[in-house]
């Protein structure tokens, strides 16, 4: 059997996609066709990545044989996800490797990030992620007039990052962006880990994964239960909710987590189901503004931390880290 890749990998195409090669899983030959794909976004790059490299494991074990096709151009899109180190990813033996390319002067490949970077016992965890970050929001805007538009992206990338290796049980995620000449930026951000159900369940009512989904991108929603003290990096759980806001006032955002992918464009809400195990977000943002993040930033953690008042079980003070663009200059 074959299946054709979208003509473009988005969030939502690249779901779908997934969601078509999950109804072959157990199909003795498959075939992965990629000689339609003419664009790709990192969220769509991400979702894929992880989503074909599950099912491919699975049907390793199953001994049923996966083929990829159409992957030999060395132009356009096919090209950009060998660089990318998609391919490889996934566990076919085209382009470069994770980790191979830094990038360039406007995207960012598959770059795995460890737990094991960030081993400096004398400097708050926090502190590292956020160096981390702008280093990597730098690669996309190296210019130096460009410094409010790495504030805001390395702000946004330092807020999921966090959440990975202080909720999601696992010592590894990957990262990917992209900026284009409109203005807008692109960052995706995906771990395997527990997933947000799982991970909230531990302090909240859980109905179900959408349900969870919904609670985590409200204010002051965290497995930590004490309100913020003097330590600026103690979570308040308002990362996600500051991320889902920016996504609704400056672009689009998405959450995905253990099959149920949420995505907030233009103000509607929209569910995809798809079998992605652990989590997934993407922002893509308008940066033009960038100047004006700090105000959005301060009027988004002042409209929170009034909502939080008004949902039982929220830490209802955001953390000084949280509103924060840039504690450190680096």
């Amino acid at each position: 059997m074959q299946i054709y890749c979208p003509t473009q990998l988005d969030d939502v195409s690249a779901a779908r996609f997934i969601n078509d090669i999950w109804r072959a899983k157990n199909e003795e030959i498959l075939v992965l066709n990629f000689s339609n794909l003419r664009f790709v976004y990192p969220s769509g790059v991400l979702i894929s990545a992880l989503g074909i490299r599950e099912i491919i494991n699975r049907r390793f074990k199953n001994k049923f044989n996966t083929q990829a096709a159409g992957v030999g151009r060395g132009t356009g899109a096919i090209s950009y996800l060998g660089y990318f180190g998609f391919f490889r990813f996934i566990g076919v033996d085209v382009g470069n490797g994770l980790n191979e390319t830094t990038g360039g002067r406007s995207f960012l490949p598959i770059t795995e990030i460890t737990k094991d970077e960030f081993k400096d016992q004398d400097v708050y965890i926090q502190e590292q992620i956020t160096k981390r970050s702008y280093d990597l929001a730098s690669l996309i805007y190296p210019r130096k007039s460009d410094i409010t538009k790495v504030d805001m992206l390395a702000f946004c990338l330092r807020e999921v990052v966090r959440n990975v290796f202080e909720h999601a049980e696992i010592d590894s995620c990957y990262v990917m962006a992209q900026r284009w000449s409109n203005g807008y930026a692109e960052i995706a951000i995906a771990d395997e880990g527990i997933g947000i159900p799982t991970s909230l369940s531990k302090t909240h009512t859980v109905i179900n994964p959408r349900s969870a989904i919904r609670l985590a991108m409200k204010p002051g929603i965290t497995v930590n239960t004490e309100e913020p003290d003097k330590n600026k990096w103690q979570n308040s759980g308002f990362g996600l909710y500051v991320l889902s806001e920016v996504g609704s006032a400056c672009g689009s955002f998405t959450l995905l987590s253990e099959g149920n992918m949420l995505v907030r464009d233009n103000g509607v809400d929209t569910w995809v189901p798809t079998p992605v195990n652990g989590t997934i977000v993407k922002l893509r943002a308008n940066t033009v503004d960038s100047d004006y993040f700090p105000n959005i930033l301060k009027a988004i953690v002042a409209k929170g931390e009034v909502e939080a008042k008004e949902i039982p079980g929220a830490i209802q003070t955001a953390s000084k880290g949280s509103k924060v663009i840039d504690p450190i200059r680096w």
